[in-house]
Order: structure tokens, then sequence, then C-alpha cells
């Protein structure tokens, strides 16, 4: 397929060495004013990169995804196609963006190395700890309940 858009970059915008960056296959790939892209990053067709956002080394971001205003991605970084990290959105190294993060703030998702196996296991129970630990504390309140169960 040809690719018929454009890299356009902004003013002030940087790109450091090793960077690939696709320009757009429908529509420009953009990069704003005051951008700043480090080593070793790869970026799909079609991205739009706001003003001022920043993202550090190792960087891997499909197509037309669209980072806010001040977003800042750490080394390591990896972002889905077709997704928006918003205005002062600020994504942690070795994070993997699988969703929308649209409220500003501070995000992160590592998981150390496993097997497999144990992942499978592990994964969902995570995502339920919060609220285990919620039915927890409201047994707990409860008098004379713990007791009789230890």
């Amino acid at each position: 397929m040809t690719q018929t858009g454009r890299l356009v970059i902004g003013g002030d915008g940087e790109i450091a060495g090793i960077a690939s960056i696709d320009r757009g296959a429908l529509d420009d790939t953009l990069i704003g004013d005051g951008g700043k892209l480090d080593n070793q990053i790869q970026i799909g067709d079609g991205l739009s990169i706001d003003d001022h956002a920043a993202m550090a080394g190792c960087l891997g971001v499909a197509g037309s995804s669209r980072s806010g205003r001040w977003c800042t991605v750490g080394v390591a970084g990896m972002i889905i196609g077709h997704l928006e990290p918003g205005d002062d959105v600020g994504i942690s190294a070795g994070a993997m963006v699988t969703r929308n993060a649209s409220r500003p703030g501070q995000y992160k998702s590592i998981s150390p190395i496993e097997a497999h196996s144990e992942w499978l296991h592990k994964a969902p129970q995570i995502k339920r700890l919060a609220k285990l630990a919620e039915r927890v504390a409201g047994l707990e309140k409860k008098p004379g309940l713990m007791e009789k169960t230890s």
C-alpha cells in the first residue's frame, strides 16, 4: 500500500538517533511543538504526539494512537494501536498501555518475569485483590467473627 501521509514535526521538536518513525499511511504522523523522542523508538504510522509530549528510549507505539499534551512515556514502554494517553498523563517505564488513560496522573503496569503457567494463575487474582481487601476489612469490623475462624 502506498503511504500518502507525511511526517510533520512541530517547532522545537526533537528526535534522537536510531528512531524509526513511519509516515502516515493515509493521515499524517504528527509530532507537536516541543515534542521529544529519545533513541531507539518505533513509531507507527498516523501517530499524533501532542505538544510537549516526551517519550523515552526503546519505546514502541503502534499506529493511529494519539498522546496528549505533556504526556510522558518511560523507557521500554509500549502503546498498542488506536489508544489515547491523555493530557498530563505519565506512563511508567516498561508499561504496556492496553486501554485509554484519559485522566491526568501517573499510570504503572509492570510485572516481573515468571513461568507462563504461574502468570495465568496469578493475573486474575491480582485484579481481585482490592475487592478482597475491602471484604476482609468489613469482616474484621464485625465483633467476634475473626476470633471464631482462627
